[in-house]
C-alpha cells in the first residue's frame, strides 16, 4: 500500500494549476460578455444611425413628392388656361368667318 500512497504535494500543485485555468476562463468568460455587450450596444447606434438616415431620405421624399403634386397642379391649370384660350380663339373665328361672309353676301 505504501506505493500507493498518493503525493499531496502534487495534487496541491495541480489544483492550484486548474483553479488558476479556471480563474483564466472566468476572466476570459467575462472579457467575452464585455466584448458582445460592446458590439451590440455599437450595432444599436448604427441601426439608429441608419433609422435616422432613412428618416433623412422619407422626409426629401415628402417633400419632392410635394413639389411634383405643385408642379402638376400649376401644369394642370396652365393647360386649362390654353384650352380656355384656343376656345376663345375658335368662338372669335367662327364670329369672324361669319362676319366676313355676311359681308360677301352683302356685296
Amino acid at each position: 500500500m505504501a506505493d500507493d500512497s498518493v503525493d499531496l504535494k502534487f495534487l496541491g500543485r495541480q489544483v492550484q494549476v486548474l483553479q488558476g485555468d479556471v480563474r483564466d476562463l472566468r476572466a476570459d468568460g467575462i472579457r467575452r460578455d464585455a466584448d458582445a455587450a460592446r458590439n451590440q450596444a455599437e450595432t444599436h447606434q448604427q441601426f439608429g444611425h441608419i433609422d435616422a438616415k432613412f428618416e433623412q431620405v422619407d422626409d426629401q421624399f415628402d417633400r419632392v413628392e410635394r413639389r411634383m403634386d405643385q408642379l402638376e397642379r400649376r401644369m394642370e391649370a396652365g393647360f386649362a388656361a390654353v384650352d380656355v384660350r384656343f376656345q376663345q380663339m375658335a368662338e372669335t373665328m367662327g364670329t369672324n368667318l361669319q362676319i366676313v361672309l355676311a359681308a360677301i353676301k352683302a356685296k
